[in-house]
């Protein structure tokens, strides 16, 4: 069959895009002895690259508008009865789509910090190095592996239908949580790009041109993750919100890092200070997001998001090396050259605990990394591929994120290199208060829901501590700033802080008081759990089965009474047709105090069904808190572009 024009040229496109990249890159390597003789054409060969992944996603994008299913992977994600939001993300909703968007992004942040940062000369070939060469393996990849517009071999018979897309992803939360990964993913490149060109030319702007674009980064994986999970909470009906899988770790390692980086790098702008340990966290933050890419699209590791295992792993295998070896190289080969001003003697400063919490938030990425990549290891040491799974990270993270809340309650009211004054003697006095305020309205909340007064975890006593010993000393700052500086950066970090901490309390609440059971109901009989002040009533007309655009549903009216009011929910399972499991839709009573959710484990008839019950206390508190943080980025975004 003859390929439509827009798929011709998307299939010309991919080729642009990995030319482009190619001479870019050899241009850029010429480029740097010779005192900036190929800069120019560098830049319009990776322009050319731009251009050429335009093409690709208007070609895909056609091709899966017009259901086009002689293009293998339309006809894999996509079906004529899918809704047209989930046409569109069907873009990424499996591994060919997924590299392609991760190219055309790179291309794009790369495109817009030239222009932005005003990239000219050996400083604009040695910035293309990483783009370029990362665009190069994608787009190889694509062209080898993984064409998203790839035909079907002429054995084939063209299906009149698509498979469609993965039920789980058809889902308002999966359609914006990949795109707002890679966002967060590939705005890396930039720092990282901006930390080579200062081992290559010692471009003394690189922190501050990275400061910009690490912001943003961190905002898109950050609201990524939240996001992510917020999907995971709702969609997958487990009645959970993390689970410490290999893909949900993918995206948490270079976070950990690049939260050190965004910290480490204030210590520069104020004192120079870290600039070699700010070069190696911005490196090897790119590197995980490479890794991370590794171990779930390689399939080295089992995981309920990973795609199945292809060829893929050895090529992301090999380029992972090439790309450590040659950055940490040269960060070795220019360690003693790098300027770094050494002068921490005041133990009790900003900077000293702007370093202790990079320690801990790098204890916390080796505990992740190990407890990820630990059945590669025992595979090759045992033969068997054993996952250390979740009760692994809940003893190892607490005692290290703890200390690091406790820094960062602490941090923001010290001084650059100076001792403590009277500033922080006196917040000191007030976050107790708040301290111990809030530790006893928490207390007496939980027990109001059934909770015991003071049976719970040391980490939920302390979060509950630091949010009051944050919040009172924070008011009075803004309370105490002057007119026109009300909403600085140093104000933006202070509502993020605050964020974190409300975050906190509902991970701990919810881990340590998570209740669940299972409970049958019939037609108008009640389920009551004492303990909880909790009654469940299923409405008398039993399971209705409704029929929707592309799936059947079998659901229930379940009214659940508690807290003095009461809620009809309808949880469901769906039926997307014989290509697919059935999927569990849960229901949900949730205020600021706890949330009550309700997912059918077994229809036994069409008048009694199975359910599992989960309670969680202040499980909000992590929405909450994750809206606040974004929140005080977008605050320290907009006040440093003015």
């Amino acid at each position: 069959m003859i390929a439509s024009w827009p798929v011709f040229l998307g299939r010309f496109g991919l080729w642009a895009l990995c030319a482009g990249a190619l001479f870019a890159l050899v241009f850029s390597v010429l480029d740097l002895k010779s005192k900036s003789q190929w800069s120019l054409v560098a830049k319009r060969s990776f322009l050319t690259s731009c251009i050429g992944s335009l093409l690709t996603v208007f070609g895909l994008q056609y091709a899966l508008f017009s259901h086009d299913f002689s293009i293998r992977y339309v006809a894999t994600v996509s079906s004529k009865s899918q809704p047209t939001m989930y046409l569109f993300s069907a873009w990424w909703g499996s591994l060919e789509g997924g590299l392609l968007l991760w190219a055309f992004l790179i291309c794009l942040f790369t495109f817009l910090a030239i222009y932005k940062d005003k990239l000219r000369g050996s400083i604009l070939t040695s910035f293309l190095l990483l783009p370029s060469a990362t665009l190069c393996f994608f787009s190889g990849l694509m062209l080898k592996f993984a064409n998203p517009l790839a035909s079907f071999d002429d054995r084939f018979t063209i299906p009149l239908d698509g498979i469609g897309m993965n039920p789980l992803l058809q889902d308002p939360g999966m359609a914006i949580h990949p795109p707002l990964l890679y966002l967060g993913f590939t705005g890396i490149t930039i720092p990282a790009s901006h930390a080579i060109t200062h081992l290559l030319n010692k471009n003394e702007e690189w922190i501050q041109l990275s400061r910009y674009w690490t912001n943003y980064a961190w905002f898109f994986l950050t609201t990524g993750i939240l996001v992510g999970s917020w999907w995971a909470y709702h969609e997958l009906g487990w009645g959970g919100w993390w689970f410490w899988d290999p893909v949900e770790n993918a995206s948490l390692m270079p976070w950990l890092l690049l939260t050190a980086f965004a910290h480490s790098a204030l210590a520069f702008k104020a004192r120079k200070l870290f600039n070699r340990w700010n070069l190696f966290l911005v490196l090897a933050a790119y590197g995980m997001t490479l890794v991370g890419t590794f171990i779930t699209r390689s399939g080295i590791i089992t995981s309920v998001h990973a795609f199945s295992e292809s060829d893929l792993g050895y090529w992301f295998l090999g380029y992972i090396t090439v790309y450590l070896l040659f950055a940490f190289g040269f960060l070795g080969f220019n360690w003693d050259s790098l300027k770094d001003n050494s002068d921490l003697k005041e133990s009790a400063s900003k900077e000293n605990a702007i370093l202790f919490n990079n320690l801990l938030f790098l204890g916390m990425f080796v505990a992740v990394f190990f407890g990820t990549t630990w059945p590669i290891f025992s595979e090759i040491s045992t033969g068997e591929k054993v996952s250390v799974g979740a009760p692994y990270f809940e003893k190892t993270i607490p005692p290290i994120s703890m200390p690091a809340l406790i820094l960062l309650s602490i941090a923001p009211w010290l001084s650059w290199k100076r001792k403590t004054g009277k500033k922080f003697k006196n917040y000191l006095k007030i976050g107790t208060i708040g301290g111990l305020l809030s530790f006893l309205f928490f207390s007496y909340i939980r027990s109001s829901i059934g909770l015991p007064w003071l049976d719970s975890s040391w980490e939920h006593f302390l979060t509950t501590f630091l949010l009051g010993f944050t919040l009172l000393p924070t008011c009075k700052e803004f309370l105490d700033s002057k007119k026109g500086r009300f909403m600085s950066s140093y104000h933006g970090g202070l509502i993020v802080h605050l964020g974190v901490l409300f975050l906190a309390i509902g991970a701990t609440a919810s881990v340590e008081h998570k209740f669940q059971t299972d409970a049958i109901l019939e037609n108008e009989k009640s389920f009551v759990l004492d303990d909880y002040d909790v009654e469940l009533t299923q409405d008398a007309n039993g399971l209705q089965i409704t029929n929707s655009e592309n799936y059947s549903s079998f659901g229930a009216s379940v009214h659940v009474s508690s807290d003095g009011g009461t809620k009809i929910l309808y949880p469901e399972k769906r039926d997307y047709g014989p290509n697919w499991s059935p999927t569990t839709e849960m229901g949900l009573k949730s205020n600021w105090k706890r949330d009550i959710t309700l997912s059918m484990s077994e229809i036994i008839n069409d008048s009694k069904v199975r359910y599992r019950v989960t309670i969680q206390p202040f499980l909000k508190f992590i929405w909450i808190g994750g809206i606040i943080s974004i929140l005080g980025f977008l605050v320290i975004i907009g006040s440093e572009r003015r």
